[in-house]
Parts: C-alpha cells; sequence; structure tokens
C-alpha cells in the first residue's frame, strides 16, 4: 500500500512539474537535484564537483537551458529534497533501460574530485538498490568506474577494468561479459529514452566496445 500511495503521489507531482513548466523536463531536474545531493553528502562541497555538474549539464543541453534548469531548481517547490521520493519519482517517469545512465552520472560526479567518499558510495547504492539493482550488479558497475591505484597500471588492466573483470578473466568471460554489457547499452534499446541517458549510454557502449577490442587481440 505504501509503494502504491508513493507511485500516485509521484504521478502528481511529475504532473505539476510539466503542467507548470512546458519547457523543463522533469527528469532533468530530478537529475540535477540528485547532482545536488551527492555532493553535499559527504559534508563537503568540491568547486570540482559542482563545476562536473555544471559542464555536465551544459554540454547536454547548451547555456541557455542548463541556466534555466538551475533557476528552476533553486526556486521550485515541487522537486523533492529526499532521496526516497526522488527515487519514486525516477521509477514512474524512466524506462528501466535509463536506470544505468543515472548510477552512470552518479558515479562520475563522485569520482571527479580524484575521490569515492563512503557517503557518496552509500548514496549511490541506495539508488541503484532504489531502482532494482542487486548488490553484486551494484558491485559490478562500481568496479567499471573505479580505476586500478596501482601507478604502473598497464592497458589490459585498464580495459579489464572497464568491463568490471579481474586479472584472471579468460577469453570466454571477457566474451560473456562484453555480450551482455553491449546488449544493455547497446543504442538500438535507447529508443524513446531521455537524450541525457541516451548520450550517456551511449558512450558507455563506445567505451565497453573499445575495451573489447583492445582484449581479443591481445590475447
Amino acid at each position: 500500500m505504501g509503494g502504491l500511495i508513493g507511485a500516485i503521489s509521484s504521478y502528481f507531482l511529475v504532473q505539476e512539474i510539466i503542467d507548470n513548466r512546458p519547457n523543463v523536463d522533469a527528469f532533468e531536474l530530478l537529475l540535477l537535484r540528485l547532482a545536488s545531493l551527492i555532493i553535499k553528502s559527504d559534508g563537503v562541497v568540491e568547486k570540482s564537483e559542482v563545476l562536473f555538474v555544471r559542464k555536465f549539464f551544459i554540454n547536454k543541453f547548451g547555456q541557455r537551458k542548463s541556466d534555466t534548469l538551475f533557476k528552476e531548481l533553486k526556486n521550485s517547490n515541487t522537486i523533492p529534497d529526499d532521496l526516497d521520493s526522488i527515487i519514486v519519482m525516477l521509477r514512474s517517469i524512466m524506462h528501466p533501460n535509463e536506470y544505468f545512465g543515472v548510477l552512470s552520472f552518479l558515479f562520475s560526479l563522485s569520482l571527479s574530485d580524484g575521490k569515492l567518499a563512503i557517503e557518496e558510495e552509500q548514496f549511490i547504492y541506495k539508488v541503484g538498490k532504489g531502482l532494482g539493482f542487486s548488490l553484486d550488479k551494484l558491485n559490478e558497475i562500481k568496479a567499471q568506474f573505479i580505476k586500478p591505484k596501482r601507478a604502473n597500471t598497464t592497458e589490459r588492466a585498464k580495459y579489464l577494468n572497464i568491463l568490471g573483470l579481474k586479472a584472471t578473466a579468460s577469453k570466454e568471460d571477457i566474451k560473456s561479459t562484453y555480450r551482455r554489457l553491449a546488449k544493455e547499452y547497446h543504442p538500438d534499446k535507447l529508443a524513446g529514452i531521455s537524450e541525457v541517458v541516451k548520450k550517456i549510454a551511449e558512450e558507455k557502449f563506445k567505451e565497453v566496445s573499445e575495451a573489447y577490442e583492445y582484449l581479443i587481440k591481445s590475447i
């Protein structure tokens, strides 16, 4: 019952946002709110993270629309500032194929200052679990963003990391992982979804394909 009430409430909230702001997408405002919350999650607002968000939105939407989004979020009374409500709203307006794009954005933002704080990791995992990801899947996604710490990291290690694989991965492991990831992020599966998530997924598909090609040729 609680989930049903939450879904109904999120529906009317989203409709209010759409009706009152015809030139602003509800998803974009929710993504921006997520960004503001995760930046504050470790108690330190890093300038590099703020700049990352601004550059990300300008790159995806242009200067004028980005300025509108930042202004709308600042003055909005309809965008919730608690994570549980945001997750419910995201689930009400997004296709599951888009969920990875949100996690990708959050990991990239968190690591823009060179480290992933424990509070930021907990925040992302809460979002991921709320969107239906298992702990194993979240760990796998995290492994694609956390770079090896060794200074002498080889190209092979770098590309294995992109696929979320260990150094002991076999040729079959590489092939099966690539097939699965490529299926998740392939452009053919992105029709009709948010442009910002589509671009994130397309970039990830390109990165995964590059890693696969290198690893297969190096075996």
